[in-house]
């Protein structure tokens, strides 16, 4: 297994500290697995898949076994501690995953991670699952489409929201031509407490019609031919609400990365010195 990065031309300057999830650090080079598990092991790095402010996401590799880390935030902002927040989310995520565990296009959750013997309460790992992120076109069988369909139905069915379907780019391809999801980072499932769960349902009833409208919204696009004026009725009241506010919050932040020189033109992150991995351009 190589490094294999595609990064667009480095014309923008690296992001700061504040803005990384590890502050100036990368991932560490080696890992370690001690669970009396099949994955047990030293596993070295091999690829840095994004490193934004909320976690720093790497690849992996033990002989022919790989997975993949997530180092939440531990950064400070100023003086403000950060490593309770990342605990938070790691934990938060790690839960989520086990409770999906029987849902086969999920990669499930191993660990805890260590590094030179000491466990690591900020990250969260799972299996590697080969493959590319999700694009809109035409090229999407209406088979892949189908079975992307019926995963969201039983991630549903274990009454859970995955609440971040409208990144296409937390959609995998596999290798086998199957959807997997991945990053269930700002997943919200229901309360085993039946008091808290009576009070949470209508809330996971409407983040799981957000999903099904978004699973709509990447349906659409790869099917122009499909009626988009249907795909606008069924979009929820808090989607239009939320976009009224979170879209004039987004085109300020990425005004304000293109003034910091993080990022160039109107901001969007394919323009970083090492974006995302879902975002890079491919190199001719």
């Amino acid at each position: 297994m190589t490094n294999h990065d595609i990064s667009s031309p480095k014309n923008t300057r690296d992001r700061p500290a504040i803005f990384r999830a590890m502050g100036l650090a990368e991932p560490p080079a080696l890992v370690q697995i001690k669970s009396s598990s099949d994955f047990d092991g030293e596993y070295q790095r091999v690829q840095v898949f994004k490193h934004d402010s909320w976690a720093a996401t790497a690849l992996y590799a033990c002989d022919a076994r790989a997975i993949v880390c997530k180092f939440n935030r531990q950064q400070r902002i100023g003086v403000i501690p950060m490593l309770w927040l990342g605990n938070f989310l790691a934990r938060r995520e790690t839960l989520l995953l086990q409770k999906l565990k029987h849902i086969t296009n999920i990669p499930n959750s191993v660990g805890p991670i260590l590094v030179d013997g000491q466990a690591l309460e900020n990250v969260t790992a799972h299996v590697y699952v080969p493959g590319r992120p999700f694009q809109h076109d035409a090229n999407a069988s209406d088979a892949f489409l189908v079975e992307l369909e019926q995963l969201i139905g039983q991630v549903h069915a274990a009454d859970v929201a995955y609440v971040d379907l409208h990144k296409s780019e937390n959609i995998l391809v596999g290798d086998d031509g199957k959807p997997y999801l991945i990053d269930f980072q700002i997943g919200f499932w229901k309360p085993s407490s039946q008091v808290a769960a009576f009070f949470c349902n209508s809330f996971l009833l409407a983040l799981q019609r957000s999903d099904r409208y978004h699973l709509l919204k990447h349906i659409t696009k790869c099917r122009p031919s499909m009626d988009w004026n249907q795909m606008h009725l069924q979009r929820p009241w808090y989607i239009r609400l939320h976009r009224r506010i979170a879209i004039p919050l987004r085109t300020m932040r990425r005004r304000f990365l293109v003034l910091l020189g993080i990022r160039t033109g109107i901001g969007h992150v394919s323009t970083e010195s090492n974006p995302e991995i879902g975002h890079r351009m491919p190199v001719n």
